[in-house]
């Protein structure tokens, strides 16, 4: 009979005991792995190293920044200063905080402190986080983290009061009952808030909830943001310690990434690390992720070297092949240098192939999108400043041919941001058609081109921010203002606003401006007729009139002497103005029904008709008198001096 071979036991068992055999091996008198592979020394090599293959990959697959990540604060780059002021501060803030003395206050002092919490501000990818994270393990916490991926909403965070607003016991150093007893101690807790600036939009109210709960907190918070400008990170910032990171330096960032890439068997030189750097915008992440990259890329022009081993990174390679590793650049470009690329159009490239020529209609297109809602309007508003400058140059020539082909480019330019008009309105319209935003940016980039030329213009200084913003403000104001009039006007005349606008207002405004100027008595009480007529105020004839007529303007209310308006005030002022639209802004009552009405026959309603009518305008006018005599005894009231109370004692 064959012998059988030694029983190799399950490496990933949990409990010793007796030998388990594999139910889907085909041989059973074996409990052998029957998917392991085969070695010449043995079944037993070949299952013991099964765990370790596990590990390797692991490691292998792993991120370098993962790998090398800080494991303590002396590992940091740079901002040693704000890491050793984070650190003095969470370590006493249970004794500044947690006591009788401060339990109940409130602490809002921007200039000298204390804060019951840090914000930690800084452009991404320079350890902010890391920071928060060790500060706090390193002094015995407990760390919750938030981020952008957790719900930070009014009503998430209210559930963390039971968190922040109580301190938490540790049983840990408590000893057996048998020996003597040890009370337990608090275990101290930190709650890091990432990310505060995107707080918005699905977070409703999350910025207020956190100041609240920041109030009332008896666990320090430290807050990471990357925008500090942002207009919620300004409410914030009066109950936090400001710390303020800074990108570590490109020569401490290119030491660190030489000796990362030593430990992984890749040979940097010393001025492709800095370039490296330079390039990332001393991005500490985005500098490890690059030499990964690099790493596990292959050169073919690299000869004796085997497959799968790493290429050497030198200037020259890097230069070779830096464009498609190095970080965007449009990350760093404001919004005025954005539309500034645009509008100048194709420069430099009158020689250049085509492959180039397509990498710069991409990067324009790509500024586009460094801020879609701004870019197209600084755009049109300064396109036509690089088309003059041209024309002007152009004219002094003195050839009428090249000033009729920029004007040419210039009509294809206003075109194409016609265009670019009509696909803003069915992006932000009814539809919201957001489909349309790619076609947008090339209708701005072929704005740009048509205004610049083949060759490309150029804008001399500053951009201009867009004037649309405050035109629109005034049109919105205007539309409102009329809509106000034409509310007041309504029961007296049939149109609607746009015709009110165009043939009632100018001519109104015409007959009671030029009343207004005699400036007499009788004059103003001819307007104020007139007023009462059509239901206007005499805010309507102050404000609203000289916003709704267009062109230039004679005579308006401010041209007029102060002694003609304090006159035309104080008559009107003296009056009663019972129109409709005025007596339902001002709270006045309609007319009261009369008691002891007659009720009069069906067979009399012709004969007393006319009686009728009359009576009604009796009624009115003695509404009119109760109305004027209720505003004078008001009037009479607000001026009139209180009494003054006796003392005590005294008759």
């Amino acid at each position: 009979s064959k012998s059988k071979g030694p029983v190799v036991s399950n490496p990933y068992a949990k409990a010793k005991g007796p030998v388990v055999s594999n139910p889907y091996a085909k041989n059973k008198g074996s409990v052998s792995n029957p998917y392991a592979k085969k070695s010449s020394t043995g079944d037993s090599s070949s299952s013991a190293a099964a765990p370790m293959l596990v590990s390797q990959n692991d490691t292998i697959n792993s991120l370098w920044v993962d790998r090398y990540k800080p494991s303590h604060t002396r590992e940091i780059l740079g901002n040693k200063t704000n890491v050793k002021k984070l650190q003095d501060w969470l370590r006493t803030w249970e004794k500044v905080f947690n006591n009788s003395k401060n339990a109940n206050k409130t602490f809002s002092n921007p200039r000298g402190g204390p804060w019951k919490a840090a914000l930690l501000s800084g452009p991404p990818g320079i350890g902010k986080t890391t920071t928060a994270t060790l500060v706090a393990k390193e002094d015995g916490r407990d760390v919750l983290e938030l981020n952008a991926s957790d719900a930070r909403s009014k009503k998430a965070l209210s559930s963390l009061g039971d968190l922040t607003g109580s301190q938490g016991i540790s049983f840990i150093n408590m000893k057996k009952s048998n020996e003597t007893k040890k009370p337990a101690s608090i275990q101290k807790r930190c709650v890091i808030m990432d990310e505060v600036d995107g707080m918005g939009g699905g977070d409703r109210s999350g910025i207020s909830e956190l100041i609240k709960m920041i109030k009332k907190s008896k666990t320090p918070i430290i807050c990471i943001c990357n925008d500090r400008q942002s207009q919620k990170i300004k409410s914030l910032l009066p109950y936090c310690m400001d710390l303020r990171y800074s990108r570590p330096t490109k020569n401490v960032l290119a030491n660190r990434a030489i000796r990362i890439a030593e430990t992984e068997g890749l040979a940097v030189e010393r001025n492709a690390a800095e370039a490296i750097a330079e390039s990332c915008g001393n991005d500490v992440r985005q500098v490890i992720n690059l030499l990964q990259m690099w790493a596990q890329k292959k050169d073919d022009n690299d000869d004796g070297e085997g497959e799968g081993q790493s290429t050497a990174l030198t200037y020259k390679k890097l230069k070779d092949r830096g464009k498609s590793m190095q970080k965007d650049e449009m990350l760093r470009v404001n919004l005025f240098d954005a539309a500034k690329l645009i509008m100048e159009g194709p420069r430099d490239l009158a020689q250049a192939d085509d492959k180039t020529k397509l990498n710069s209609l991409f990067k324009r297109s790509d500024a586009f999108f460094v801020d879609y809602s701004f870019t197209g309007l600084i755009v049109q508003q300064n396109y036509p400043k690089i088309v003059q400058s041209q024309y002007l140059r152009v004219k002094q020539k003195g050839d009428p041919v090249e000033e009729l082909r920029i004007l040419e480019r210039l009509h294809d330019a206003a075109l194409s941001m016609s265009d670019y008009n009509l696909c803003e309105s069915q992006i932000r319209g009814g539809d919201l058609n957001w489909s349309l935003l790619p076609t947008a940016a090339i209708l701005a980039v072929k704005t740009g081109y048509h205004a610049g030329g083949e060759s490309g213009g150029f804008l001399g200084g500053f951009p201009e921010f867009t004037s649309w913003m405050g035109k629109n403000s005034s049109m919105g104001k205007n539309y409102r203002l009329l809509n106000e009039l034409s509310q007041h006007m309504n029961y007296k005349v049939s149109a609607n606003a746009q015709e009110l606008r165009r043939t009632y207002i100018p001519v109104m405004r015409d007959r009671i401006f030029t009343l207004l100027k005699n400036g007499d008595a009788d004059s103003n009480k001819e307007v104020i007729a007139f007023m009462d007529e059509y239901g206007l105020s005499r805010d309507d004839i102050v404000e609203k009139l000289d916003c709704l007529v267009l062109g230039k303007k004679e005579l308006s209310f401010d041209d007029l002497d102060s002694k003609q308006k304090a006159a035309f005030t104080r008559q009107y002022n003296s009056g009663v103005h019972k129109s409709q639209a005025l007596v339902r802004e001002q709270g006045g009552g309609g007319i009261k029904k009369k008691k002891g009405k007659k009720v009069v026959d069906d067979e009399d309603e012709d004969d007393v008709s006319d009686d009728d009518s009359s009576v009604d305008e009796v009624d009115d006018d003695k509404e009119l008198e109760k109305l004027a005599a209720q505003f004078k005894k008001k009037g009479r009231k607000k001026a009139a001096a209180k009494p003054k109370k006796k003392g005590k004692g005294k008759k």
